[in-house]
C-alpha cells in the first residue's frame, strides 16, 4: 500500500490500498447512505461521494475491492478519499 503517514495520509496525496465497503449511517427505511472503506491495516475512509466514482461504490457492500483515490480533509476522525479507480477481488 502507497500511504502518507499520520491521520490516515496527507490530504491531497494519492493512495493505493485495499479494504471491504462497508455502511457507516442509514436513511429511516434502513438504505446505506454513507459508505467507508475498511482497510486491513484498521484505518476507514470515507467515500467522496459527490465527485470520482464513489456513489459507484454504494453497489459493492462487503466486497473486498482495491482503490486508488486522493486522499481530502477529515471528517468525524475519518479521512475522505475520492475514488479515482478500483477493482473487485
Amino acid at each position: 500500500m502507497e500511504r502518507a503517514n499520520n491521520n490516515f495520509g496527507l490530504r491531497g496525496s494519492t493512495i493505493k490500498t485495499t479494504g471491504i465497503i462497508i455502511p457507516i449511517d442509514w436513511d429511516e427505511h434502513g438504505n446505506p447512505v454513507t459508505v467507508v472503506l475498511s482497510t486491513y491495516d484498521e484505518h476507514e475512509y470515507l467515500i467522496d461521494e459527490r465527485q470520482g466514482r464513489g456513489k459507484e461504490l454504494h453497489q459493492l457492500l462487503q466486497q473486498k475491492i482495491k482503490v486508488a483515490g486522493v486522499l481530502g480533509s477529515m471528517i468525524e476522525n475519518r479521512r475522505t478519499i475520492m475514488i479515482k479507480s478500483y477493482v473487485l477481488l
